[in-house]
């Protein structure tokens, strides 16, 4: 009984934390500032910096629908994994179901933002030499 207890805790933990990390990640690749930012350098590179808008409307995309599929599972009407008591299938799940959204809609998407910052920080380095 304490050996389920405890493993129903660390899959609890585990559901926490791939949801915290699923969010973290979904905050940095919507933040309006950033989206600023690269579109002010990709301004600035002009006919250079066409790539990076495209690039830059790519990410806009990914992130839409990021943060939509998190919003689908997070919203929607199943148990909650803040919530004690759940079996150890259920967290289980719940942190499964995070890091998917991770790797099929977040991680793209931060392979595109690093992308895009490789492209303008090269523009960049270019102008100031």
């Amino acid at each position: 009984s304490r050996s389920d207890a405890g493993d129903i805790g660390a899959a609890m933990a585990e559901a926490h934390r791939a949801r915290s990390a699923c969010l973290n990640r979904l905050l940095a690749i919507t933040d309006s500032d950033t989206f600023a930012e690269l579109d002010a350098l990709a301004d600035a590179a002009g006919e250079k910096g066409a790539e990076a808008r495209r690039l830059i409307t790519d990410l806009r995309s990914h992130g839409t629908r990021a943060t939509t599929a998190f919003n689908r599972f997070d919203n929607t009407e199943k148990d909650d994994p803040n919530k004690k008591g759940l079996s150890e299938t259920v967290y289980r799940n719940n942190q499964q179901a995070y890091e998917d959204i991770i790797a099929t809609q977040i991680e793209p998407a931060e392979t595109i933002l690093a992308n895009i910052r490789e492209q303008l920080g090269a523009h960049h380095k270019s102008r100031a030499a």
